[in-house]
């Protein structure tokens, strides 16, 4: 008889201890539930199951994939060269008009409140101001950081093995500056910059690295000097700042207060935004490996999506990027790289971002004479005409409710499963969520159709900028060919429907859309009561994905907005291409058939 060891329960252990006690001859005639020895397989039992959990967990903790505990990941990151990222303060954009005398701003402190809890916010560098001709200046694009500003001193020796500690667990580490003076006298210092930071490291570089502690503390420390950087000498002062933070709790932050400057006026250009946690463990785990792959450069299309996440995943949560020679026209010796960012970011602090990975990452890390190209996500919107049959006696709820409750899992879906580059749409897959949805519903079915949306104001602002340029009148309309690009093949002419739709635009001051004719590639004019106005406006190609409209006219009273909306080729399954993104379209709509004793009514 042997004791079972693979199964680590405890009332299955507690059995198999019995079984083997039962089969020996000094215990086979003993109760075992009313004895002391009941208690004697207890204890065993108990140590047995511990001992096995705790081998378990150490196990799974020696390697990164199965670790649960956040230092075991962190080491586990650091191993591979990965630093994880620490909290991140919230930024805002201020435009500030002041009365002060001198054209710099100094640093200065502002105070706002987000759910009646105050915060402080700080700018990190010097202004320069533009005078009114009132007496007064204005600061434009002024950056600050919510935020204690905090400084730790330490004191260099002769030990190799050195590290400092920094105290925080609120540390933004990106606002580190890190100085260190010949002694405690001394007025001029030399800066160290974090080593990935630094594109070459020598004997002769002023670096230091970072790590995590298992308290959430960062610890810091130096080079050998001789092969990782210089090391600080003995009796050299170290002098650390930074900014602790509260992360996302100050986000959303508009109305701003300068407590250094009480009559200064603060206008708001960008509300607070940017602050995140620390690097959770699965994101480390996600993205330690991919920096580990591109060993801190830059030169495949992975490793810039890999490096530009790790470093800059605070405010995108996608990246996607691919070479000049797989880009549509080719363009030889530059990278293109989409930035999907989180929500609430502002057009200024997404073009500041490029700018810090463009200085930070891409500049000094990638092969020489490449060049990055940033390109905007392209929005396809989808929009869904979604039906049901609800048997309305197996659920309390009413049409209506059902109705709002589809509706909202079917929002849900795209913000959660279509919100990245390369996701794939299936309406298999949505389906199937609606109809496991409650027993109510009974059956489901979906139609689908793509949507790109034209910027028409853009164009008549380009022809006004021209010709306020030029000192001439701009024209009441515009002529444009205009090509419209969907991600997937579209499908080809049908005698019955319309494969392209515009909607409603003003052409010779009456309202007008534009269709493809039945059964024909070719697109033309119509009124709203189905009379052709032109009878050729262009074409589309279903093979590319292309929609081509010739000598388009637009009034300059049309709305902003026209939509150009396709049906794909195939409904059940939408593969976007590289930067293109799915969102939702505000006009999906969604039925209700409700059976009631054996009849449908649509609701």
């Amino acid at each position: 008889m042997t004791v079972n060891t693979s199964d680590l329960d405890f009332g299955n252990i507690k059995n198999s201890l019995k079984d083997y006690f039962k089969n020996t001859s000094e215990f086979k005639d003993y109760d075992f539930e009313a004895s002391g020895l009941s208690s004697i397989l207890d204890v065993l039992a108990y140590n047995t199951h511990i001992n096995a959990l705790i081998a378990n967990m150490a196990i799974n903790e020696s390697f990164l994939s199965t670790s649960q505990l956040r230092s075991s990941v962190v080491g586990h990151a650091e191993s591979l060269g990965y630093s994880p990222r620490s909290k991140s303060a919230p930024m805002a954009v201020l435009d500030i008009t002041s009365s002060t005398e001198d054209t710099i701003l100094p640093r200065a402190s502002f105070s706002t409140f987000v759910d009646e809890t105050a915060y402080v916010f700080y700018t990190n560098q010097l202004y320069t101001g533009t005078q009114n001709g009132d007496g007064s200046f204005t600061f434009s694009g002024v950056k600050v950081y919510e935020g204690t500003e905090k400084t730790k001193t330490f004191f260099a020796d002769d030990s190799t093995d050195t590290v400092f500690v920094i105290p925080d667990e609120n540390i933004d580490t990106s606002t580190m500056i890190v100085q260190v003076f010949d002694n405690s006298n001394a007025d001029v210092s030399v800066r160290y910059k974090n080593i990935l930071d630094v594109a070459a490291v020598d004997e002769n570089s002023r670096v230091y690295m970072l790590r995590e502690t298992p308290a959430g503390e960062y610890e810091m420390y130096f080079g050998d000097g001789e092969l990782l950087g210089l090391r600080p000498q003995t009796g050299n002062v170290i002098e650390v700042s930074y900014i602790s933070t509260a992360s996302t709790d100050a986000n959303g932050a508009a109305v701003f207060s300068m407590t250094t400057d009480q009559t200064a006026t603060v206008t708001t250009i960008t509300p607070a935004s940017g602050g995140t946690d620390r690097e959770s463990i699965q994101e480390i785990k996600i993205n330690a490996p991919r920096a580990f792959a591109t060993q801190q450069r830059l030169v495949t299309a992975d490793d810039y999506t890999s490096m530009i996440q790790s470093n800059y995943g605070q405010y995108v949560k996608d990246v996607i990027a691919w070479g000049g020679n797989d880009n549509l026209p080719p363009r030889f010796g530059s990278v293109f790289v989409a930035l999907n960012f989180h929500p609430g970011y502002s057009d200024t602090v997404k073009e500041e971002v490029k700018t810090l990975i463009r200085e930070n990452l891409t500049d000094f890390r990638s092969i020489m004479s490449i060049e990055t190209e940033f390109v905007d996500p392209e929005i396809v919107y989808l929009r869904l005409t979604t039906s049901f049959n609800l048997d309305s006696t197996l659920s309390t709820l009413n049409s209506e409710q059902y109705k709002q409750e589809i509706s909202d899992l079917i929002s849900t879906y795209f913000l959660t499963e279509l919100d990245t580059f390369g996701s794939i749409f299936r309406r298999s897959n949505l389906l199937s969520r609606i109809d496991d949805y409650s027993p109510a519903i009974l059956n489901s079915k979906m139609s689908v159709v793509a949507q790109r949306q034209l910027n028409i104001r853009s164009y008549f602002d380009e022809v006004d900028e021209y010709h306020q340029t030029a000192g001439t009148t701009a024209p009441d309309f515009i002529e444009r060919d205009i090509t419209v690009n969907f991600p997937f093949l579209l499908a080809t002419p049908d005698k019955d429907d319309h494969v392209i739709i515009t909607s409603p635009f003003r052409y010779f001051n009456q309202n007008a859309i534009i269709k493809n004719e039945l059964g024909s590639y070719k697109l033309q004019v119509f009124d709203m009561s189905g009379n052709v106005l032109v009878s050729n406006v262009g074409d589309y190609q279903p093979a590319n994905g292309e929609v081509n409209f010739r000598a388009w006219r637009m009034e300059r009273d049309t709305v902003d907005i026209i939509k150009v909306t396709a049906t794909p080729a195939n409904q059940s399954t939408i593969t976007p291409l590289r930067n293109y993104l799915f969102e939702l379209d505000d006009d999906s709509i969604v039925m209700v058939n409700v059976e009631r004793d054996g009849t449908k009514v649509l609701l």
